[in-house]
């Protein structure tokens, strides 16, 4: 039986992901595990742990375990997450006509990213900004484990894996 996962875990996960590690999700017992890429790749090619430092080594045998297994199930990666259209989605649905369509003007072409943060900051509406994304990775994070069927705590309830 899956134990119900910390909502707050998987949103601190997807938060921190990035094209260097992946996430995974033990079923058994509702931890998550970091797996930089470095140690997925020699997992996966079986190479040997003892040129590895300690702390890889641990990692390594992690990720074998996660590779043989199906135990375990990856969250979204930051493919998936697609941050640029979390911040679209701040931009179009901002109350304030001006002030959407100048952050909308901004995310346009290269370097949107840094505009985008930077004129947030110029603005004064960082906690705004920061409330949103954070709505957004538990929306999604709500929506991954509902689709894996794994149930979930907000605090002290636990969730099936059904809106309530």
């Amino acid at each position: 039986m899956t134990l119900p996962v910390k909502l707050q875990d998987v949103v601190d996960a997807l938060e921190t992901t990035s094209d260097f590690h992946a996430y995974f999700l033990d079923r058994r017992n509702g931890e998550i595990e970091m797996i930089p890429d470095e140690c997925w790749s020699a997992a996966k090619k079986d190479e040997l742990i003892s040129e590895y430092p300690e702390w890889q080594r641990e990692v390594i045998l992690k990720a074998r375990e996660i590779q043989r297994t199906d135990d375990f199930v990856e969250l979204p990666n930051s493919f998936e997450i697609d941050s640029y259209e979390v911040m679209k989605r701040f931009c179009d649905q901002y109350p304030n006509r001006q002030i959407s369509e100048r952050l909308s003007d901004v995310i346009k072409g290269k370097g949107a990213f840094r505009r985008f943060k930077d004129t947030v900051s110029h603005l004064g509406i960082q906690d705004e900004w920061h409330r949103f994304e954070r709505q957004s990775s538990e929306d999604l994070a709500v929506e991954w484990l509902e689709d894996n069927e794994i149930p979930f705590t907000r605090g002290d309830e636990i969730e099936l894996g059904t809106d309530v």
